[in-house]
Order: C-alpha cells, then structure tokens, then sequence
C-alpha cells in the first residue's frame, strides 16, 4: 500500500491532541495499543474473516488514518483503504501447553509492538490455529482509533461484515454519517472560546487549594520518572452487588455509574485519610446523534470535587456524587487548563464489548482484553458492566510497576470491591 497518498486532511480533535501528547512522552509507547484476543470453536470461514477485516478498515477511517506534524500543529491525513495483513499461526500438532505457550508469546508480542502513528492506525491481526476447529484471533487497535464506545460499534461492525461474507448477502449497515476526520473540523467550528474561558476560570476558582493527585500507600517510593512498566489485575463483582448497586441508583433516580464512583471517593478518602477528593474519571460518549456510528477517541476526562464525609449516609454521598458528575459533563473542559497538577489516579465504567462481537456459525467466541505490560498513570481502576445482570461486574486496576507489585495492587483492588459491596449491603 502506498501510505504516501492521501484522500483527506483535517485539524485533531482535542481528545486526539491530547493522546498524541501522552504517546511522545511515554517511555511504554505500547501502553496506548488495544489488544484483544478472541477465542473461537466453530468452522471458522477465513476466507470471510479476511473479508470482513478489510470491509471495517474500509469503512472507518479511524482504522487507516496517520497522525503528522505540519507547521507546529498535528493533522490528521485519511489514506486509501487496502488488505488488512492477516498472519495465520499454524500450531496444530503440538501438545495444549505447547499450543498455548505459542498463542501467549505470539498475542504478547503483537501487544506489545508500539505502533508510528506516523505511518498508520492500520489494525494488526493474527490468527493461531490450534485444530480443525480450535482458533485464537488478535486484533491490535491504537486508542487514538478506538474509545470505549467505538470498541463495541466496531465489533458490531466486523461480525455483521462477516455474517454478510458466510451467507453471501449485503451488509446490513448503514454508510456511516461522519467519520474522526469529521469530529474533529465539527469540535474546532463549534467551540465556543468566550464560553469555555469562563468555564475554565470558574473551574479553577472551584478547584482552588484541591489536588488531583492522590498518595496512595506504595510499595515503592516514587520515582523521579516513571519507566512506564506495569500490570493490569482484575477481579470479578458478584451479581448480587450489582444488583444492590443498581437498586440504590433507582432509588436516587441516578446512575448506577454514581453508585460506584461514590464508593470509589469514599474508598480515596480512607486510603489517603482526604475529606477533600477529586475524582478523576474518563467518560465516552458521542455528542450528537451523527456521531454515533464514526470510530475514534473522543472519550472526556471529568475532574468531580467532592467533599468525603464518613458520618454522613452512604445513599446522601451517591446524590452528591452524581450532581457533582452532572455538573462536570456540563462544564467540560480540557482539564490541562483547569487542574495545576497531573491527575495519578483515575476511574473508569464501561460496558463489555463481549457481547457485540459474534461470528455466524461459529459456536463459541470469548473475548479477553490483553492488556500489556505497562501503565499509562500510577493507577487506573475500573469497572466494568457486564450484558447479564446476573454476571455483575469485573473490577479491574492498571498499575505503575515502579509502585506496585502485583500483589500489592490485587490487594488494593480488592479493599474497594469489599467497600463496594459492604456500602451496598448497607444501604439497601
């Protein structure tokens, strides 16, 4: 494929600004790729999957667009669509450990490969045939081309290309509205200065004095630069308290998000002995219905301070946490322009994207995040919604390697999932 070429050219959006920032100067590069590896038991038509592949990248370009230095600012440049490289892994033959030695070192590898952005977000994929039946495909993503959202509309995507390919039929999807490139002139045309400058003054009077940066007990004491390396942990929640968690949400008319960054807040405070806490929190939606089809980062970083008050009840410190959400989403702002230090520690929700990824005729898929061995903050921790009430949540915590070992971090996981479920016990 010749990558010269260009069909379009067109400003980054903030959120991509700010990526291509922590992408330069991170030692671990590679802690910004999105690997996923799926698991397949069925007939398995790679003639199709191939097919499907390239239909995605063909659709998005979020999935074919690099990333340049032009006059002391960065564009983004869409390129042409072509095959996307499918490497087939052929282990058959081998005994299960052998086979499952060759599946790790080979997903690991690809996981860890830092992508140049300047060159391309061209997804990187593999597949590892273990027998007749038996498949592992990995598909490596940049974050700059995927957020949380875009994640599921993507999977969605490529089943549906593929179920079109097996049973030789048209796909049944609509041509996308807008694409990043479009996202991007949309956010510069429609940024109001005047507004967002006194959004920004009145944010920092209201973070005056308040820290978003957390010191937490570490095994370690810090670095003077962090080397980037890392680890990610998860454990799982059970139905029971997700149930209990969205029992309070109703009973507060709010999110069932609420529930658990409250819990989240009051785990902060006693983990630091804080009253005063700023919730850092990552957010991906879509601003506009148009928006909803197109792939590309365009997640928010919400700053929430709050005011942690032991005494007071548990279901008072939801509502509180959830005007003070409310009002974040309302007043987003770049936060670099807002807090006077770097945030440490963040907290995500999301919804699993297990469900949106099916392959028609194949029997099984399971999907597994492979994150790599690194960190892009000292710690990240989330949560995430799985489609079946009755399967709860999974928490999980990215790490820093130079604080934590990762015992230490399951340990630190696994307080806030007790306080989780004792806060809820206790309220409902």
């Amino acid at each position: 494929m010749d990558v010269t070429e260009t069909l379009d050219e067109a400003p980054v959006s903030l959120q991509q600004r700010t990526m291509l920032g922590g992408v330069t100067h991170s030692p671990t590069p590679w802690v910004f790729n999105v690997p996923t590896q799926i698991r397949l038991a069925g007939p398995l038509d790679v003639d199709a999957l191939r097919w499907a592949l390239d239909q995605l990248a063909a659709r998005h370009v979020a999935l074919r667009c690099r990333f340049v230095m032009i006059d002391e600012d960065w564009r983004q440049q869409e390129l042409p669509p072509g095959p996307v490289p499918l490497s087939i892994v052929d282990v058959r033959g081998r005994t299960a450990a052998e086979q499952e030695h060759a599946v790790d070192r080979a997903c690991r590898m690809l996981a860890r490969t830092p992508f140049d952005l300047g060159q391309g977000t061209f997804p990187r994929c593999r597949l590892l045939r273990l027998d007749a039946e038996q498949w592992v495909l990995m598909i490596v993503l940049h974050h700059i081309s995927v957020d949380a959202w875009a994640i599921r509309t993507m999977y969605r995507d490529l089943s549906e290309f593929y179920r079109s390919a097996v049973v030789r039929a048209i796909p049944r999807l609509p041509v996308p509205v807008r694409q990043c490139t479009d996202y991007a002139r949309w956010q510069v045309a429609h940024t109001d200065r005047t507004a967002n400058k006194r959004k920004i003054e009145a944010l920092k009077r209201e973070m005056l004095g308040k820290s978003a940066r957390v010191e937490l007990p570490t095994d370690r004491p810090r670095a003077v630069a962090a080397s980037g390396t890392g680890g990610t942990v998860r454990i799982p929640v059970s139905g029971s308290v997700r149930k209990a968690a969205e029992e309070l949400a109703r009973r507060r008319h709010t999110t069932p998000f609420s529930v658990i960054a409250a819990a989240f807040a009051r785990w902060l405070s006693r983990q630091t002995g804080r009253t005063e806490i700023v919730l850092v929190m990552g957010f991906s939606d879509r601003p506009r219905l148009e928006f909803e089809s197109m792939l590309t980062f365009a997640a928010s970083v919400l700053a929430v301070p709050l005011v942690v008050k032991e005494a007071a009840s548990f279901t008072d410190s939801i509502s509180t946490t959830a005007l003070g959400i409310l009002k974040a989403l309302d007043d987003a702002v770049p936060l670099n322009q807002v807090l006077s230090d770097v945030p440490n520690v963040t907290f995500n929700f999301m919804h699993t994207f297990e469900d949106a990824v099916t392959f028609t005729g194949v029997e099984t898929v399971a999907v597994h995040d492979l994150a790599p061995p690194a960190s892009r903050r000292e710690l990240t921790m989330g949560i995430v919604q799985f489609e079946d009430v009755a399967d709860g949540y999974q928490a999980w915590m990215e790490y820093s390697g130079d604080l934590w070992d990762k015992d230490a971090a399951l340990a630190l996981l696994r307080d806030y999932v007790t306080l989780l479920e004792t806060l809820c016990a206790q309220s409902a």
